[in-house]
């Protein structure tokens, strides 16, 4: 059997870690919105988050901002209504969220978004849903209902929602239609920008 060399190994660490950063940002948003939400206001962690984000991200979206601008003049409407819910209202709904209920619960209410996907994709946007997508979206909300009820399914009967999980709910409907939306702007608009 041949082992890999060492730089091939090296580059296949590389490219997991780099692979499982987005997730753990995405779930340490969670835990962090929820250690500090007694010092930082919601729509303050959420304006301070896309600050940063936007400090990062303008040096590589500059050219195309430049060069596109008449474009994202064009589609200045689905663009805003984009960003409204995907950017501004998901954050600022799950940082309120998170002050009335608990990370653990927020990141396990966020397992919702691709099942609210695939339904608000069927039922307005006229999406198809194959065989193979309806057996991972019942196989990933067993999974999801399982963590919940802890393996009992007769926690079901003793199953309370706080007010941060109907905020954090909320908020995974916005994710959805965000991702929704974003297949209606057009191919050539570029993402970056």
């Amino acid at each position: 059997m041949n082992t890999p060399a060492p730089s091939s190994r090296r580059a296949a660490l590389i490219l997991l870690l780099i692979l499982a950063l987005p997730p753990l940002f995405w779930a340490g948003n969670f835990i962090v919105a929820r250690a500090v939400h007694a010092q930082i206001p919601p729509v303050t962690l959420s304006l301070g988050r896309w600050l940063i984000a936007l400090l990062c991200i303008l040096p590589f979206a500059l050219s195309a901002l430049r060069r596109d601008y008449r474009q994202y003049w064009q589609y200045r409407w689905r663009l805003l209504a984009v960003s409204t819910v995907g950017v501004a209202a998901f954050n600022t709904l799950v940082y309120t969220g998170l002050h009335d209920t608990t990370a653990t619960n927020g990141t396990l209410l966020n397992s919702c978004i691709p099942i609210f996907i695939l339904l608000f994709g069927a039922l307005f946007y006229k999406l198809p849903l194959q065989a193979r997508q309806l057996l991972g979206l019942a196989l990933s909300l067993c999974g999801v209902l399982t963590i919940i009820f802890q393996g009992e399914w007769s926690h079901v009967l003793k199953l309370k929602f706080s007010h941060g999980d109907l905020i954090i709910l909320l908020a995974m409907v916005c994710w959805a239609f965000y991702t929704l939306w974003l297949r209606e702007l057009p191919p050539q608009l570029s993402r970056i920008g």
